[in-house]
């Protein structure tokens, strides 16, 4: 049995799961006419790699790219807490909670179309470098590279060495750097829709910026539904900037600026672009709930780098069976999940009917 075959049974065995992931547990579920071991060795050599994932979701990006094409950027924390940290277990200041979590971080790189979404590859965060905090005086791990950095990478590789062809990248607050602006434009050559905090600085004119004259993008006085176009400190040509109200769900009251590099947009077709990028919201949730990547049981750090990769593997196959079914994943995965359960209830009253036999 060669690697892609062991890869398959174990992405295939994770997507049918609903309970821990384990060698053992694979190997009992095939009558043990494979061993464990080999599942346990497949986890344990070599360290699979985002080149090695680009071989299985190149299948489907493919099928949906086109040159309208957004990549989304997101990462995410699979809690860990039970677990011994390490490079890859370890504590990430979560921004949605204001909060420290020991967990798994990892960058997600969501490809969406009107044909359809997928993803593209993903960046583990290990923090393999100890720093003194000034502050406590504490001993910190911190990763050779900031997300920031291994974002812009990814991109890099995902037009140049993957060539999938796209036209928007889109992101959350914590990747509207101006670094990261000036790259996606000038580097890649490619446009945003990225909000902006509250205090950015922007200048309403060129002459402004030429004088170095800046104000808060909370002090501009933004007209319902309309766009101004800035020029964003630090960023050398012009982008257009949105403000845009809404309700919380606490019935609070809500704003985010949004920006863009495209000149030529206008506000719905900027609010419009960056709702697609929520489809990262659901690869989050399906990640954590269908593929039990905060459930598996794997100690060291390849094991459980690896694990993650057989998880993505079978996320890729999620998505392939849901575009077939016409159903999301959520829904793909109960129906797997009551077939199962059929089968198990007929096995129940066989069972009983052997007792009543005896």
């Amino acid at each position: 049995m060669d690697t892609k075959q062991k890869i398959d049974l174990f992405s295939d065995y994770i997507l049918a799961s609903t309970g821990l992931v384990t060698c053992t547990g694979i190997s009992q579920m095939l009558n043990n006419t494979i061993s464990h071991d080999i599942f346990t060795n497949l986890l344990s050599e070599d360290e699979f790699t985002q080149k090695d994932f680009w071989e299985y979701s190149k299948v489907i990006v493919r099928q949906i790219e086109d040159e309208s094409g957004c990549i989304i950027v997101d990462d995410t924390i699979h809690e860990k807490p039970y677990t011994d940290e390490s490079d890859l277990v370890c504590w990430h200041f979560d921004h949605k909670t204001g909060k420290s979590i020991k967990g798994i971080n990892f960058l997600s790189f969501i490809y969406q179309s009107f044909k359809g979404e997928s993803l593209i590859n993903y960046e583990l965060v290990k923090k393999t470098k100890k720093i003194e905090d000034k502050k406590t005086g504490k001993i910190k791990k911190k990763s050779e590279k900031t997300k920031n950095e291994m974002a812009m990478e990814r991109l890099q590789i995902i037009r140049g060495l993957n060539c999938v062809k796209f036209k928007y990248v889109l992101a959350d607050v914590w990747f509207s750097s101006k670094d990261n602006m000036n790259f996606i434009a000038q580097n890649l050559g490619k446009s945003f829709v990225i909000p902006l905090k509250s205090n950015r600085k922007v200048a309403l004119s060129l002459e402004n910026k030429n004088r170095g004259k800046y104000e808060n993008i909370s002090e501009i006085n933004f007209e319902p539904e309309t766009t101004k176009e800035v020029y964003l400190e630090g960023v050398i040509f012009p982008i257009k900037i949105l403000k845009q109200v809404f309700k919380n769900r606490d019935g609070s009251e809500g704003i985010q600026y949004l920006a863009t590099n495209e000149i030529s947009l206008e506000y719905l077709e900027i609010t419009t672009i960056y709702k697609r990028r929520w489809k990262v919201e659901e690869f989050h949730k399906s990640s954590k709930q269908n593929l039990n990547v905060e459930r598996s049981p794997q100690k060291k750090v390849k094991t459980q780098a690896n694990y993650i990769f057989m998880a993505m593997v079978g996320y890729l196959k999620l998505v392939r069976i849901s575009m077939a079914e016409k159903i999301n994943h959520f829904a793909m995965k109960s129906k797997i999940y009551l077939k199962g359960l059929r089968i198990m209830f007929e096995e129940v009253k066989r069972l009983q009917l052997c007792l009543g036999s005896s």
